[in-house]
């Protein structure tokens, strides 16, 4: 498991290139890098790590 801390405002580009110069990668990755870390965390990844399930719909949708 990789764990890390990234400053705010951090996208999954600037992750990933930071682990990737480091020799690792992470395992999952969103299909868009340019979302925020913290902003993807925020809305539940589109699944829920616990159950596995996707999460309700929102509003709306």
């Amino acid at each position: 498991m990789i764990r890390s801390s990234t400053p705010s405002g951090s996208t999954w580009y600037e992750l990933e290139t930071w682990l990737n110069g480091h020799g690792r990668a992470g395992p999952v990755l969103p299909g868009l890098l340019d979302l925020t870390v913290g902003g993807t965390l925020s809305i539940g990844c589109g699944r829920s790590a616990a159950s596995g399930r996707r999460p309700p719909p929102a509003h709306g949708r």
